[in-house]
């Protein structure tokens, strides 16, 4: 019987223990720990992941920011190098020179005021333009070529790539307030660079309209045709403004105003460097009348009006469609229906929202209409976006630099220039011997600063560029400061620029002023801004990459000694 039994129990399954089944596992609160913990490592690797990201992204935005500064400073810095003309005033006609024009818009750098707000803006509105010459590979723009048309061949005119080694170039800033708080922010202005090919040898080749009537030839020389101008039999009517803005939209030539005998404008003639030293030939400064109540297109002012052709920022902003806007007097006034920024005297000459204001810094005005297939080239001016600074200086070898004598007696903090923080202030502080009332006295000499950075300290810093531009220029200061290398051609042209009844007494070989001398330089009519030579300029480029909020500044120097 034990043995039936023994036999039994080895045949079937092993004997429970009596205490019941125990199976090996894990508890609720090990498993939340686990949870936990496997969590907390997730996280730690979505951070890891997150940061190596973030780097990545930050150096990305570096390595192109670094990539988008290099290349306008190249470029910058090969045109500056190359300018065709001695940076001094009086350039010759005769010269073939050229000229240099910079423009210190009236804005300024934040460092002329207190500030309780951190911003990275700084002088933004600056303009610069020069005629240059390639030492290597030559420009290449592109160009409307009527010939078939003239010929007879076809009825379309070709586009058609075009290389000069001269050019005339400009660079400016466009301010658009997408914000409304009336303030330059992060990705609101947009630097522009143009390049117009100087090709005075399309005035006599066969791509052009006849100077009379008659048939195009090289004994009869003619002019560039309109991006409008059709007819090729008859001489064509009096062109117009808007004519010769849609004329800079299809082609890179740098032009002026072409003329008949009795002063209409005609056509526009491709420039010689000549030519460009007088201003009103240049690209943004042609005689232009605004409608003041916008119910007209602009026209021309008569012929030899308009002295001094200061810079009109309505002549470089963009060009838009017509079908797209409606069009007030040729111009589209923006989302605000009034020119410039509305209910603000942008130009401050006493009117608000004048027609003088179009296409002021700051707004979001756009020029006359074009055919939508050429707006494809707005895109191509675009030299940077998203700028925070494109301000420029000249090299003011006079200027004073000052040192900042702190709180403590015999104590120098740092040396301050004209463009720093706190050398306004370091001009007018006590005369006490002791601290903080200290006066700052000038140090050493020799900066690159703002034109007529002495603006309010007038009197008690003076240099070469501190002071206002010379009377005699007429340049109005609502426009900003101007050093232009001026033509000596406007003393002798036979035009009464100074309004006193008597023309070009500055060359007419009397003593008209009975003092210094027959046709010294105070008998002249006109005068350049600043009446110095310019041996340098400094650009400060500032740009911000919105992603990873990173601000990225270059510096470019060139200087003008002559070799």
């Amino acid at each position: 019987f034990m043995n039936c039994r023994l036999n039994i129990a080895s045949r079937g399954h092993a004997a429970r223990s009596p205490h019941g089944d125990r199976r090996s596992g894990l508890t609720l609160v090990e498993l939340l720990v686990a949870m936990t913990v496997t969590l907390i490592m997730a996280f730690a690797l979505i951070q890891m992941f997150q940061s190596i990201g973030r780097g990545v992204a930050a150096g990305r935005a570096n390595l192109e920011l670094a990539g988008d500064l290099r290349s306008v400073s190249n470029m910058l810095r090969s045109e500056t190098d190359n300018v065709t003309v001695d940076v001094r005033p009086w350039t010759q006609p005769g010269a073939n020179a050229g000229h240099v024009e910079i423009v210190d818009g009236p804005t300024r750098d934040y460092s002329w005021v207190t500030t309780s707000e951190a911003t990275m803006v700084g002088d933004i509105d600056d303009v610069f333009s020069c005629t240059v010459r390639s030492t290597g590979d030559p420009f290449v723009g592109k160009f409307v070529d009527y010939a078939r048309v003239i010929s007879g061949a076809g009825t379309t005119p070709d586009t058609r790539v075009i290389t000069s080694q001269y050019a005339e170039v400009v660079w400016w800033t466009r301010w658009e307030d997408n914000d409304a708080n009336g303030t330059p922010g992060p990705g609101e202005v947009t630097l522009y660079h143009r390049v117009f090919l100087i090709v005075p040898e399309l005035n006599t080749e066969l791509r052009v309209f006849p100077s009379g009537s008659g048939t195009v030839s090289h004994t009869n020389p003619g002019y560039l045709r309109s991006a409008k101008q059709t007819s090729t039999t008859t001489v064509p009517a009096t062109q117009t403004p808007t004519n010769l803005f849609n004329f800079h939209q299809v082609s890179d030539i740098s032009v002026k105003l072409h003329r008949d005998a009795s002063g209409n404008v005609l056509g526009f003639a491709a420039n010689t460097l000549a030519d460009l030293t007088r201003r009103e030939n240049r690209y943004g400064h042609y005689p232009v009348i605004f409608d003041p109540t916008f119910s007209s297109a602009p026209v021309f002012k008569a012929a030899g009006v308009g002295f001094p052709f200061a810079l009109s920022r309505a002549q470089l902003i963009p060009r838009h469609d017509t079908s797209a806007v409606s069009m007030n007097g040729g111009f589209f006034l923006g989302v605000d229906g009034q020119p410039g920024i509305a209910t603000v005297d942008d130009d401050g000459n006493g009117t608000v929202d004048d027609a003088n204001e179009i296409g002021w810094f700051g707004t979001d005005d756009l020029g006359v209409g074009v055919p939508s297939v050429t707006l494809a080239r707005i895109g191509d001016d675009i030299a940077l976006t998203s700028v925070l600074a494109f301000d420029i200086r000249v090299w003011d070898p006079t200027a004073q630099l000052r040192y900042n004598p702190g709180t403590t007696a015999g104590a120098v903090i740092e040396m301050l220039e004209p463009s720093d923080r706190g050398f306004t202030a370091a001009t007018s502080v006590g005369t006490s011997a002791s601290p903080p009332a200290a006066q700052t006295l000038p140090s050493a000499s020799g900066a690159f600063v703002d034109l007529f950075y002495g603006w309010n300290r007038t009197g008690i810093v003076t240099s070469r560029f501190s002071s206002v531009p010379a009377t005699r220029s007429q340049l109005a200061l609502n426009i900003g400061p101007t050093y232009c290398t001026w033509a000596y051609d406007y003393e002798h042209d036979g035009i009464d620029q100074d309004g006193d009844g008597t023309a070009d007494e500055g060359t007419d070989g009397f003593d008209t002023d009975n003092a210094n001398g027959v046709d010294d330089v105070a008998e002249r009519e006109t005068s350049p801004p600043y009446a110095v030579p310019l041996r340098g300029i400094e650009f400060r480029i500032r740009n911000y990459d919105s992603d990873t909020r990173q601000v990225r500044q270059t510096r470019v120097v060139s200087n003008f000694i002559p070799e």
